[in-house]
């Protein structure tokens, strides 16, 4: 309904909104992970603050192309569903 008769509104003169359906998501991004970390000790670090592990599926972890052992220095978690 909303969508229906608030997108592309015109607020003041040019100026239009943008109304669009919110998509659920499971992942989420977590940036500045010290580069030397592995999968393992960033699942250990989010596990030490509680309920940041609840739900948690995975950890996606992507390492740098020219050292395998170093992790390109951000990760995502991987939730069961948008509200965990």
């Amino acid at each position: 309904e909303a969508v229906k008769l608030c997108d592309s509104y015109e607020i003041r003169p040019g100026k239009h909104l943008g109304v669009c359906i919110s998509v659920a998501n499971n992942r989420l991004f977590v940036g500045s992970i010290p580069k030397n970390k592995t999968k393992e000790n960033i699942l250990e670090e989010f596990s030490k603050v509680t309920g940041l592990t609840e739900g948690l599926v995975d950890v996606i972890l992507y390492h740098q192309p020219d050292d395998k052992k170093k992790n390109q220095g951000f990760c995502f978690l991987e939730y069961e569903d948008h509200k965990s």
